[in-house]
């Protein structure tokens, strides 16, 4: 791809071109996104090399709304300005500092309202839209990346969308973003446009001379089509003829806007406020750990608490199936067979129910796997922090209230001795243990311990494999 060079003070620029055309792509590749290994040319910010915390030091919105579901607009805004402004900053400016975001995106009417889930109402499309912008906005970045903002989106909420970005590069940012198709009223609001088709430059320039240019290649738009349109339509029609898309290229690189984006790399395109957004980051990155898991594991359990498919409902299925163990098993026989077998039978399936159940923390956990991949690209948090905050809340607290209510139920129920010493060993799943407790001791202390140390031991290792897995994610992703 030929070499390309953005004004970064005060404009909008697009990347314009059909579906596979390489935007997506070169908007990963100048923020940072993707390994550089196997590609050719350089990205030079001032003149240098960028930092490798550049990608922290920039804005980037995906294609995808990614954002807590069950948090409101202002507790996700509250969350990116917690976790990623540094410690100096005190807690009366980061709600500032949030309230002029919501401010500046017209947010105002929905900051109480929770994103919304599957099963829950929450805010419009284009207000997730525009919460998702806020998430990077709050570190105030000179530069914005954003892959097809007006996705899935109506004609009139996207237009709106790219006014409200259109407003952010005239307080000072530079919004870089790809979009298909966009519409003449919303081309209109464009400062400048890159031309992209089959990984090549087409066209680099202001939006308002694009058709003066393809007019002089020889092609000409109709009073009535719409320019967007006619571009992608000529690039299209260009390769279904020997040679013309060939001759395309070398006219661009043959202009005088090429020969002028050469010149423009020898000049300053960022200015000095990068090198404070550099000290900030940086400050960021040797910060607490503790208080990321603080603030991670504090929106783990609201998201958890506040979403009735996660909590209530494990509560609910673990009370109706202690109450159906508790029925089969109910008032035991206090005998020796067959008593004993039958208790024996009724401390087997709540062992294996308790196990079993476990399968359901997969499901929050493929959800937030996207949310992870996210966020701990754009520099929110460590790996290591979201694997101890998830550990600490789903398997130390909501897995612990869940396991506890289920075993009282099936405990008492199944007429095993009643007692708090003995009640309290069901939770841990230890069977052996119980059985010792009521001189059904057919084993050994040293085959109780062992039976600890394997548990222990089964139990790191699934955990060790997991943070593994995350920063294998986070690698390929």
């Amino acid at each position: 791809m030929g070499v390309m060079v953005f004004q970064l003070i005060k404009s909008l620029v697009d990347q314009l071109g059909p579906t596979g055309c390489g935007k997506s792509s070169l908007l990963d590749i100048l923020a940072h996104r993707k390994d550089h290994n196997g590609l050719h040319g350089q990205i030079l910010v001032d003149g240098l090399p960028p930092p490798h915390s550049f990608k922290y030091m920039v804005g980037y919105v995906i294609q995808n709304d990614i954002i807590s579901d069950t948090l409101t607009v202002r507790e996700n805004l509250m969350f990116s300005a917690n976790i990623r402004l540094p410690k100096e900053v005190p807690y009366e400016e980061r709600v500032e500092r949030v309230t002029k975001v919501i401010s500046d995106l017209g947010l105002e009417s929905c900051a109480e309202t929770k994103i919304g889930t599957e099963f829950q109402r929450g805010v419009s499309g284009g207000e997730r839209k525009r919460a998702s912008i806020g998430m990077e906005l709050i570190l105030a970045p000179k530069i914005f990346f954003l892959d097809e903002p007006t996705t899935g989106l109506d004609a009139a909420t996207a237009r709106k969308i790219m006014k409200c970005l259109s407003d952010l590069s005239k307080q000072g940012h530079t919004i870089i973003f790809s979009i298909h198709q966009p519409r003449y009223s919303i081309f209109k609001l464009f400062d400048t446009i890159t031309v992209l088709y089959q990984g090549g430059m087409f066209y680099y320039g202001q939006a308002e001379n694009v058709l003066g240019y393809f007019s002089q290649q020889g092609y000409f738009c109709e009073h009535h089509d719409n320019p967007a349109d006619f571009v992608v339509d000529v690039l299209i029609d260009a390769s279904q003829k020997p040679g013309q898309l060939r001759k395309l290229r070398l006219a661009y690189e043959n202009s005088y806007m090429h020969k002028n984006i050469i010149d423009l790399r020898k000049k300053q395109l960022i200015n000095d406020n990068f090198e404070g957004q550099t000290n900030q980051k940086s400050a960021k990155l040797g910060g607490s750990l503790w208080k990321e898991i603080y603030y991670v594991s504090r929106r783990t359990l609201k998201n958890t608490c506040c979403n009735p498919a996660l909590f209530v409902s494990q509560i609910a299925v673990a009370i109706i199936i202690g109450l159906l163990i508790g029925l089969v098993y109910y008032d035991l026989e206090k005998t020796m067979d067959p008593g004993v077998q039958d208790r024996l039978g009724a401390i087997f399936v709540i062992v294996a129910t308790q196990i079993f159940s476990t399968l359901t923390a997969l499901e929050p956990l493929i959800k937030e796997r996207v949310l992870f991949i996210h966020e701990s690209n754009s520099g929110y948090y460590r790996t290591s922090t979201f694997f101890l905050a998830k550990f600490l809340c789903d398997i130390l607290f909501i897995r612990t209230i869940v396991s506890i209510i289920f075993s009282i139920i099936a405990y008492f129920m199944t007429d095993l001795e009643r007692n708090v010493a003995n009640a309290t060993n069901i939770c841990p799943l230890t069977g052996l243990e119980i059985l010792n407790k009521t001189d059904l001791n057919y084993r050994t202390n040293w085959d109780l311990w062992k039976n600890y140390f394997a548990l222990s031991m089964m139990t790191t290792g699934v955990f060790l494999l997991t943070y593994i897995q995350l920063l294998q994610i986070k690698k390929t992703n």
